[in-house]
């Protein structure tokens, strides 16, 4: 797993080290970190039909088994009286009341003074005749009332009274509020607004017959996008609605909601395909599914808190996904999602070095957009990759068979044994480098573009892991229970020259537990008390 962080400064730091690096979300994202929230995580119903988020920080979802709470560490769950689903829930920022619509159910939960959520049903408000409402699957708030709707009935709520609103159709699988205005869904025959005490058929909606609209989208300049749950997107735009997304792989995903993400970004989720990341122009930008580290790819509800992350509710528990975090994961070795031991940026492509072997991909030199990665692996480089390193204009791997040169995608062995190779050290010779393996060190030669082993470096034979070389040109090897040894060459660089360790008696801390480093042409010991010179 590989951890992007969006600096550049990050980036050219980081791609130094051996281990999980961070760098630019703007060159390369292929999914954002993910937190899966599992049912047994939150102790609640597989399935999450609503989420809402405050202002506060606190999420809630209307849940299998009630409304669930999450404060950021703790869940908490919430059931109706009669113990039914919680089909939608939302939140009155003026009052605090948190609404749910339920199985023949409707009320809101309001905290105590303990500060303990605590129900009160609505339902006796309701007119007589429809005291029964089944499923409430929408309920939402339109100024200083609340709306909900059954299966056939859009209710209004406002001053401790429940009306209902003539709808002029007996079926109804959509509400939305936007702007003052209510739209529903006939699914006979498309659909109706309601302005005041208005009714009016949106005219050309009849292209939504027989197909449920999930999700209602405002952009600017009075823009809405409706999200049909298998014609795709649509753009109202001028009392006219056009096709929005050009994406033919979307009516099989099955749609099922859409969030704003942010000004540019607008997140839909589908049963079928996980989340699909569009702009506001239309254009595909990015997906997460499963693979990419879902629980599931069957989405049902979306949100985004105020920290510009998202939130979904899927049919088998709750997504956090960090999608506003400078943060994302690339996983170059697909479903495998091996240990990632090394990354380096090569001749405009981005290597990285796993348990698995060693993958790349096209890396852009400027993209302030979402790029999916593509990685593919490079031949000949199966198994633990430990190292990759540039060396006078060339790439090398460090590798449990050996040393190996990366050229044209493709590993080509140096090394004339199968000592594993750790690391690759430059010389001061444009034409030879050093090795440092499982059992000391190895000597090579440049000979036209390829590099070739020339002998095994005399007088030493520990393994040399963690290695590095001063202005000097000693070499410094840390060593996991006998300290650190500075090492000097001969001048024809055949054998060791002289050989120093330091350890306990030479002042650091221990024998164990010492990793050497440079840093602006000065050696650190990092040691079990601290950081010495």
């Amino acid at each position: 797993m590989i951890m992007f962080r969006a600096s550049h400064i990050s980036l050219f730091l980081f791609l130094c080290l051996p281990f999980g690096i961070t760098f630019g979300q703007a060159y390369l994202i292929d999914n954002p970190y993910i937190i899966n929230h599992s049912k047994t995580a939150y102790k609640g119903g597989i399935e999450n039909w609503g989420v809402i988020t405050t202002s506060k920080g606190f999420v809630y979802f209307a849940n299998n088994e009630g409304l669930l709470k999450f404060n950021g560490s703790d869940w908490s769950l919430y059931k109706l009286p009669n113990k039914t689903i919680v089909r939608s829930v939302v939140l009155d920022t003026l009052s605090q009341r948190i609404y749910v619509g339920g199985q023949d159910e409707v009320g809101y939960f309001f905290p105590n003074f303990k500060g303990e959520l605590v129900y009160q049903s609505i339902k006796e408000k309701l007119p007589p005749n429809f005291r029964s409402i089944e499923d409430v699957w929408e309920i939402q708030i339109a100024g200083d009332a609340v709306i909900f709707r059954s299966v056939n009935k859009i209710f209004f709520y406002a001053k401790n009274v429940i009306k209902t609103l003539d709808t002029n159709t007996s079926s109804i699988n959509f509400m939305k509020y936007v702007d003052g205005t209510i739209y529903y869904g006939d699914p006979g025959k498309g659909i109706y607004k309601i302005e005041g005490s208005l009714v009016a058929f949106l005219p050309g909606s009849e292209i939504f017959k027989g197909n449920r609209i999930f999700e209602i989208i405002k952009l600017s300049n009075n823009k809405l996008l409706f999200i049909t749950e298998k014609e795709g997107i649509y753009l109202y735009e001028n009392n006219v609605f056009a096709p929005f997304l050009k994406l033919k792989s979307l009516n099989d995903a099955i749609l099922s909601s859409g969030v704003m993400v942010n000004a540019n970004l607008i997140a839909i989720g589908s049963v079928l395909q996980g989340i699909i990341f569009i702009d506001t122009l239309g254009n595909y930008k990015f997906s997460l599914t499963k693979k990419q580290g879902l629980q599931t790819n069957s989405i049902i509800s979306l949100a985004v808190d105020n920290n510009g992350n998202l939130w979904a509710g899927t049919t088998n528990g709750i997504e956090q996904i960090l999608i506003n975090s400078p943060y994302s994961i690339i996983y170059p070795d697909s479903e495998l999602q091996g240990a990632v031991y090394a990354v380096k940026i090569f001749q405009d492509k981005l290597f990285v070095g796993t348990n698995n072997g060693l993958f790349y991909t096209d890396w852009p030199k400027d993209n302030d957009g979402y790029t999916t990665s593509t990685f593919k692996k490079v031949a000949n480089s199966s198994g633990q990759v430990w190292a990759l390193d540039i060396l006078k204009g060339d790439l090398f791997m460090g590798h449990n068979n050996g040393a190996f040169q990366i050229i044209d995608n493709t590993a080509i062995k140096i090394s004339n044994d199968y000592v594993g190779t750790w690391r690759f050290v430059d010389l001061p010779d444009e034409n030879k480098m050093m090795t440092g393996t499982y059992l000391g060190f190895q000597l090579y030669k440049k000979t036209g573009r390829l590099w070739k082993f020339e002998k095994i470096i005399d007088g030493f034979t520990e393994s040399a892991r963690i290695i590095t070389k001063d202005k000097f040109n000693n070499i410094w090897v840390s060593h996991p229970y006998r300290g650190v040894y500075k090492i000097t060459l001969k001048d024809d660089f055949s054998a060791v020259k002289m050989i120093k360790n330091y350890g306990k008696a030479n002042g650091l801390p221990s024998d164990m537990s010492n990793y050497v480093t440079k840093m602006e042409d000065a050696i650190y010991v990092n040691g079990e008390t601290g950081i010495y010179i």
